[in-house]
Order: C-alpha cells, then structure tokens, then sequence
C-alpha cells in the first residue's frame, strides 16, 4: 500500500489515514495525503460541510490507475479527523462505479443493457472479493 505524505501532514493524520487504509483494503493502491487551506479546496471543488464550517476534504481519484490524491483541510484538528479520513478513503473505494458509468455512457456509443448489466455485475463481485480477502486478513487469515 504506497501511501505517501506531504511534509505538512502531522503524524498524527499520517497515522489515521494509514490505519483506514489497511482497514478499508487498499494494499494495492498508490494514494498521496496532503493538507491545504480552505479556499484552495473550494476553488477545487470542495463541498463545505456545514457543520465543520469547512472543506474539510476532497479526494481526486483515478480508480483505472488505482491512484488518488486526498487533501484535508488544515484547518482539520485532530480529534474530528477520523470520520473525514474514513469518508474520504471511502471515495476512492466507490470510484470504480463512477468510472463504469463514464464508460458505459461517454457519449460516443451505446452499450447495450445486458452488457452494461455483466460490467456493474463484474465490479460489484471485484469489490465483494476485495472485502472477503480484507475481512480474512482482518480475523488473522492470509489470502
């Protein structure tokens, strides 16, 4: 699991996101944590959460690479980063149906139903499977 870190990520957040990591599944994945200000965020495409007051993440995910790039809020303390770490990892674990639909719909051709129907069935028994292996792994099972 190459999880990399800007200078300006505490250990503490270097921690949290590694723990989730390996707790979500993602060994396989190339994934860069860094930390910017509110208003970068934003003009990225951050949405505010209103009960933070903030942006308080924004992943840019590349499921066909099995890469990201995951931003938090350096305004993010400590003691309320962990939902927002979880969510944000949770991004790049739903990304590959956001990425089928791109392709299934790109406007260019028309894939039709059945086909469409195996690509979703394919991918939902892909994530079954990356659970079952992470969940053994989890109970001290090597797969």
């Amino acid at each position: 699991m190459p999880i990399s870190f800007d200078p300006n990520v505490p250990q503490w957040m270097r921690r949290m996101c590694r723990r989730w990591a390996r707790v979500i599944g993602f060994e396989d994945w190339r994934i860069e944590v860094s930390r910017t200000g509110d208003e970068e965020m934003t003009e990225a495409g951050g949405a505010r959460d209103e009960d933070a007051g903030m942006v308080a993440g924004l992943a840019s995910v590349m499921p066909e690479y099995l890469s990201a790039h995951i931003q938090f809020n350096e305004e993010l303390a400590e003691g309320e980063a962990e939902d927002y770490v979880v969510h944000e990892l949770l991004h790049l674990h739903l990304a590959p149906f956001e990425l089928l639909f791109r392709q299934l719909w790109d406007g260019r051709r028309k894939i039709p139903r059945a086909q469409a129907e195996q690509m979703l069935s394919d991918l939902i028994e892909a994530s079954i499977q990356r659970h079952v292996r992470q969940l053994q792994r989890a109970r001290g099972r090597k797969s």
